[in-house]
């Protein structure tokens, strides 16, 4: 994956990654805390194993890592990087959609029941006002 930017954000231990590529389809995000919940995710394990990286996120087109604030913020990112560059948007994007749940693929509509005509509206109301809000502070 090409990383288009780096952001900073108001968590002086949390750094985002602005992604040419979207790392998770139709507007899903995946959070990781721990190493035992990467397993199934090659990037996001890569990236935990990483020392002092605490949590991830995926959302879109970014990805926002936290460290435990020991780590010198130059270093780590040139670590972090690196597994990312290396990653592809298909390998990752198919191994985070397949662990949603039956309810997360009908809400990315990837299921039956989604025939509400107010749906497009919903949708393109959190994708312009409530994601860009999100994404400004580094989460989504």
């Amino acid at each position: 994956m090409k990383i288009a930017e780096i952001e900073y954000t108001p968590n002086p231990n949390a750094v985002k990654f602005v992604l040419k590529e979207s790392i998770t389809p139709l507007g899903m995000t995946r959070s990781f805390t721990d190493i035992e919940q990467t397993h199934s995710v090659p990037l996001a394990y890569e990236l935990m194993a990483i020392e002092h990286v605490v949590s991830i996120f995926f959302a879109d087109r970014w990805i926002t890592i936290t460290q435990d604030g020991k780590a010198d913020w130059p270093v780590l990112l040139r670590e972090i990087a690196a597994p990312i560059r290396a990653a592809t948007p298909d390998d990752a994007a198919m191994e985070l959609t397949a662990q949603w749940t039956e309810e997360q693929r009908e809400v990315a509509g990837m299921g039956e029941g989604l025939d509400d005509e107010r749906i497009p509206t919903i949708r393109q109301v959190i994708d312009e006002h409530i994601m860009p809000f999100l994404a400004s502070d580094g989460g989504g």
